[in-house]
């Protein structure tokens, strides 16, 4: 599925093209656009919310519809945009977010290249409020630092460190987080301050197993390391590690709700 990062990019991509024609785009995948249609010709503020909002109720299998359709028409939507640096800027992000979620552009179409990506998009959709339900009180920080971290990766030009340095972070706190709340929990005090602290202190509780511990203490090393990608590309590298990240994220919260 694409996200509502995804969605968001298209947006940018359309925004600003003649409102006839994004229409007729939006009809070709089958949602009828009356309300649309309704603010006339010109593209204003409150066209543009309304289209934003029309994007985000598309289903999974018309949102891959519609952007197919904007892949297909790329020349022609670039050709509508002025000027026509903003249409590679925000082409480039469109791009980079479909990577985020499982997809990238063949010919004149979208497929599907990662499987576990599609999945996480789920995965991330859903993280906010998990995390939120840990009741740690760094949950906004932590959703913020997830946040800035895909935002790093579809930016043009894109941040990588940042990205990895981001949610690298995200998953450290929430560790600490919850290893704070467990002290809280059986009246104790020990020092969780540092990564390895809380991993360790979170494994003598039985709140992770040993085998949880050493694969989250993995995953850390792989964000933390300068790496040098052989037979991929570093946004691939970096996508993967954010993919696992991401992973770890979701198990600790879900551990954090048992």
């Amino acid at each position: 599925m694409l996200g509502t990062r995804t969605m968001a990019c298209l947006f940018e991509v359309i925004s600003n093209i003649d409102v006839a024609h994004t229409i007729s785009i939006l009809q070709s995948v089958g949602h009828y656009s009356h309300d649309l249609q309704s603010y006339g010709a010109v593209s204003t503020p409150h066209y543009k919310v309304a289209l934003l909002s029309a994007l985000n109720r598309l289903n999974a299998e018309s949102r891959v519809n519609f952007c197919s359709e904007v892949v297909r028409l790329k020349g022609t939507i670039r050709d509508f945009t002025s000027p026509k640096y903003k249409f590679t800027e925000r082409w480039a992000r469109l791009e980079r977010s479909l990577a985020l979620d499982g997809y990238g552009i063949t010919g004149d179409t979208i497929v599907s290249t990662d499987p576990i990506s599609e999945q996480l998009v789920t995965t991330e959709g859903s993280l906010d409020n998990l995390i939120r339900a840990t009741k740690v009180p760094e949950a906004s920080d932590i959703i913020s630092l997830i946040d800035h971290s895909a935002e790093d990766f579809v930016k043009q030009p894109p941040d990588f460190n940042g990205c990895l340095g981001n949610i690298r972070t995200a998953l450290e706190t929430l560790a600490k987080s919850l290893a704070r709340l467990e002290q809280i929990r059986l009246r104790e005090e020990r020092d969780t301050s540092k990564w390895g602290n809380a991993l360790s202190y979170l494994t003598a509780k039985k709140f992770l197993s040993e085998k949880e511990e050493k694969i989250l203490a993995s995953i850390y090393t792989l964000l933390s390391e300068e790496h040098r990608p052989i037979r991929i590309t570093e946004e691939e590298m970096v996508r993967f590690a954010r993919a696992l990240a991401l992973s770890a994220c979701w198990l600790l919260a879900k551990k954090g709700l048992a």
